[in-house]
């Protein structure tokens, strides 16, 4: 035992009483403090209860003044009429006896009492009636006041404050006054209403006396106070030294006891000597037992596992010797828990005594197969682990997790065995909760398009999600293995910014999130642009994990941005050099922006038409203005959000364009009415007129289809005719027949003729048929084409002439041509009498040939002579000796002229011949080959 110094008790002693005088300090300014705080709070309620009580007397009594409508008083030197009330038709009377009266207000009536007090004697209150608007000035608020009424008008139902005033301080209350019906004879002028605020007493109070009994007061306080706490302070220092004197006795005492006990210690030590070494390993064999015993006894009723002990009435052997399955059934009825913890109990919602002696039949009445299993399996291998669903006393399932240990006595024999069970459902969840946590995870992290890393506070990377090589070529393991990998791949351009981006990351942890696009290079060699993001990670104690980014593929969206960039370019451009005009109307605010394309379309500069709708108005055709106004105003009243219309427009020199007016509704109010209409003007004059010369060429198409349907049903009806006699007369003579089949195969051979021409003509219209010019010698055609035709000519015996040069080279289509030439010549011959005579020339300029065919054949009349080259006339007539015509020779003939764009015409007169003349360019561009 250490011996007790006169130093450290004094040293003990001296901090004792040093925390006894800081606390009684202490205890002695709280309570200064606190007397000081009830004085001043005391004086400041008995203050407002005083100025309280002023108003309380005075306002009754104004009130009663004004239920009475004031009160008459004698007009003396001091009372005179009241100017204020001169409205008053009764402000001053006169009494029987001849005394004259003059009316006065609750107000003048408050403010004599007080002057006459005061006069009387010296009255410190002030007390005191004002208004905002008061009737009379003299009643007018000072400042305090004005904010003070203000105040009440708010909704308070007073207002005080502690003010100084003419060097003294006040306590200044202010309550309200309440207009009643009766107020209202007085102050009709000031439009008061009733139980209006229309002002207030304001009772001002002297504070300096009260402040003088306050500083007595706590003077008083402080000196009471004071002589305590040094009373207190001698009571201290008093009772320290009656400590120090007892203290020392002590110590001599103390240190006297401590000497005795170590000699009388020693000698025991030397007498006990031999019986220690004897006992020493008892004593620890005893002591380990105890404390493992108290340790055991402690986990198996704390522990949170459930522990038990089951035991057999009767030791059993387990081997191949004997009849397990007896020897299940006897340890199934003969088998009890002996001793069970609490947990154990919980976990099958039991009692104690539920549980005590129950057998493994109780446990699994359930399911005796299963139980006996168990049994089999533990009892086989000694000890088993397993988890399983058990079931409670309640039948509620649970997950468990178990282990079982035999017990055996000396002789090998199975006298129970020790299991620990653990109720694991709420685990079993939680495991199942983080596993589809953790799969939802690796869902979105694995399959994410988004490349995502995280890397730690020394940079290395602690997981990269796999999307990043779809993204960069490289799979996350190769980010692993090389950590500036991430740095290689990036664009040399960008590569600066990247490196001071990571350097920023790993030195600086609070700063700010990141965002900024930069470029990569694949492992493909593509550059990528890509959308980085990438802020700091901590955990629950804001220790810094790191940082976490995310780059987003942007190829695509900065490829957008760049088309949207020229579609920009290219609508400015369409906007300003396109063919089409474009308006935008400002519904509301009836204005309307027309492009520069707009104008100029009807010959207009841009300053020349307003951005008016009337203006619009006033250009369109009057014939077409009801339809265009009717259309335009479909979007406006039926909410439609497009409309189309077709009408004239004025132009500057006053001719009219035909127009497309579109228009499409791109922004409508919350009541879904337009706002914001935007349409082009489009000059559809050439449409128009394209569509008007396709509807007469149509309705040519019509007559001429038409009439060629009543050209072949005709003769179709002769040639049946001729068809029928051939076979159904018997009894017709040779000549007969032959002259019958002679006229069958003419009227064959000119449909036919009559045919092939239609099919020609339909291939060229078609475009079928393919237009080649090239170098070729006209000369030498047309003589073919006599040659073609000689034997007709012969047998009509016709006279051929020539005007033309021996060869004539230029570039035309042979095959059209040669038809051209073949048509008219073999016309001239048809319409020419036997005997008669045809001249062809053959002349050239500097820019065109020119082919004529003139004949003494029986002419055209001149009515006739327009009907020769239009398909919906279908003009024929039979040659000189009774020949057919298909009529569409001509008009075959003029569709290959124009293809040459050339031009073909015929002059005639009846009786005496005519002449059919060709022109084409002489210079063709000749068919690249």
């Amino acid at each position: 035992m250490n011996k007790l110094t006169k130093e450290n008790i004094f040293a003990l002693i001296s901090k004792f009483q040093l925390a006894l005088i800081l606390f009684w300090t202490l205890v002695v300014i709280f309570s200064i403090t606190w007397n000081f705080y009830k004085e001043e709070n005391t004086i400041d309620e008995l203050t407002k209860l005083q100025a309280a009580f002023f108003f309380n007397e005075n306002a009754p009594i104004s009130y009663w003044k004004s239920a009475h409508k004031g009160a008459y008083v004698q007009i003396t030197e001091t009372t005179q009429p009241n100017p204020y009330l001169s409205h008053l038709p009764e402000r001053d009377i006169t009494t029987t006896t001849g005394q004259k009266l003059t009316l006065m207000t609750p107000v003048d009536m408050t403010g004599h009492l007080y002057k006459n007090k005061r006069k009387g004697k010296d009255l410190p209150i002030q007390v005191r009636l004002t208004s905002l608007t008061p009737m009379n000035p003299s009643n007018a608020p000072d400042e305090w006041e004005k904010n003070a009424l203000m105040q009440l008008e708010s909704g308070i139902n007073d207002y005080s404050f502690i003010q100084k005033k003419e060097n003294k301080i006040y306590l200044r209350l202010m309550m309200p006054l309440v207009i009643e019906k009766n107020c209202l004879r007085c102050h009709s002028k000031q439009n008061y209403r009733t139980g209006q605020i229309a002002g207030g007493i304001s009772v001002s109070i002297p504070l300096s006396n009260l402040l003088s009994i306050i500083k007595a007061n706590q003077e008083t306080i402080a000196l009471t106070h004071t002589g305590l706490w040094l009373l207190g302070l001698s009571v201290l220092f008093w009772g320290s030294k009656k400590i120090r004197k007892r203290e020392k006795q002590i110590l001599k005492m103390n240190n006297e006891i401590i000497e005795i006990n170590q000699n009388l210690e020693r000698k025991v030590k030397e007498r006990t000597a031999t019986l220690e070494a004897e006992i020493a390993a008892r004593k620890k064999i005893e002591l380990s037992l105890k404390e493992n015993q108290e340790y055991l006894e402690k986990f198996f009723l704390l522990s949170s596992d459930g522990f038990y002990f089951i035991m057999m009435d009767e030791p059993v052997e387990w081997n191949n010797k004997i009849d397990k399955e007896k020897t299940l059934d006897y340890v199934f009825s003969h088998q009890r828990i002996t001793k069970i913890n609490d947990a154990m109990l919980r976990q099958f919602g039991a009692t104690r005594k539920e549980m005590t002696n129950i057998t493994p039949k109780d446990l699994f009445s359930y399911d005796i197969e299963k139980g006996k299993n168990f049994g089999r399996e533990l009892f086989d291998k000694g000890r088993l682990h397993t988890e399983t669903v058990e079931r409670k006393l309640s039948g509620e399932l649970m997950d468990v997790e178990r282990d079982y240990v035999c017990l055996y006595d000396p002789n090998k024999r199975i006298i129970g065995h020790f299991g620990v069970q653990r109720d694991i459902t709420e685990k079993k969840k939680t495991i199942e909760k983080l596993k589809k946590s953790e799969e939802k995870f690796r869902t979105l992290a694995d399959f994410s398009y988004d490349w995502g890393y995280w890397f730690g506070p020394d940079g290395k990377f602690i997981y990269i999600t796999p999307s990043c090589e779809i993204i960069t070529g490289y799979s996350p393991q190769e980010f692993f293995d090389n950590p500036n990998l991430y740095l290689e791949i990036t664009h040399p351009d960008d590569r600066d910014l990247m490196a001071k981006h990571l350097n920023e990351l790993l030195t600086v942890p609070e700063i700010e999130p990141h965002k900024f696009d930069y470029r990569i290079i694949s492992k493909k060699g593509k550059t990528k642009w890509i959308r980085h993001t990438c802020q700091s990670i901590y955990d629950v104690n804001r220790t810094w994990l790191g940082r976490r980014g995310s780059n987003i593929n942007i190829t695509e969206r900065k490829l957008m941005e760049e088309a949207l960039h020229q579609s920009e370019q290219r609508w400015k451009f369409a906007l300003e050099g396109g063919a089409q005009g474009v308006w935008d109307w400002d519904i509301k605010a009836n204005t309307i922006f027309r492009s520069r394309q707009w104008k100029i379309m009807l010959g207009y500069n841009e300053d020349e038409v307003e951005p008016t709708f009337s203006a619009w108005e006033n250009l369109v055709h009057p014939d077409d203005y009801e339809k265009a106004l009717a259309e335009v105003k479909k979007p406006l009243e039926d909410a439609i959000p497009y409309y189309q219309s077709e009408n004239r427009m004025r132009c500057k020199d006053g001719s009219y364009k035909w127009i497309l007016d579109r228009g499409f509704v791109v922004e409508w109010s919350a009541d879904k009415k337009p706002l914001r209409i935007i349409g082009t003007h489009t000059d559809i004059t050439p449409l128009k007129k394209a569509e008007e010369e396709l509807r007469q060429l149509n309705l040519m198409k019509d007559r001429f289809l038409s009439i060629i349907a009543h050209d072949l049903r005709g003769p179709f009806q002769g040639l049946l005719g001729i068809a029928s006699i051939l076979a159904e007369d018997a009894e017709m003579t040779n000549e007969e027949r032959m002259r019958f089949h002679k006229k069958l195969y003419e009227e064959l051979k000119t449909q036919y003729n009559f045919l092939d021409n239609l099919l020609e003509w339909s291939r060229v219209q078609r475009g079928v048929i393919e237009f080649s010019p090239e170098p070729d010698d006209i000369a030498a055609d047309l003589r073919e084409t006599i040659s073609v035709l000689q034997n007709t000519i012969e047998k009509k015996n016709l006279h051929i002439e020539f005007e033309m040069p021996e060869q004539l080279f230029f570039n035309y289509d042979k095959n059209m041509i040669t038809t051209v030439l073949r048509n008219l010549i073999s016309n001239a011959i048809k319409f020419t009498p036997d005997g008669g005579s045809i001249r062809i020339s053959i002349k050239e300029n500097e820019n065109e040939i020119t082919v004529s065919v003139k004949d003494t054949g029986t002419g055209i009349e001149q009515d006739n002579l327009d009907l020769l080259f239009r398909i919906d006339s279908h003009f024929s007539r039979r040659g000189t000796n009774d020949e057919d015509g298909t009529g569409l020779g001509l008009i075959l003939c003029k569709d290959f002229v124009e293809k040459h764009k050339g031009k073909i015409w015929a002059e005639s007169e009846a009786g005496k011949g005519s002449v059919f003349s060709f022109s084409i360019p002489r210079y063709l561009e000749e068919k690249q080959k």
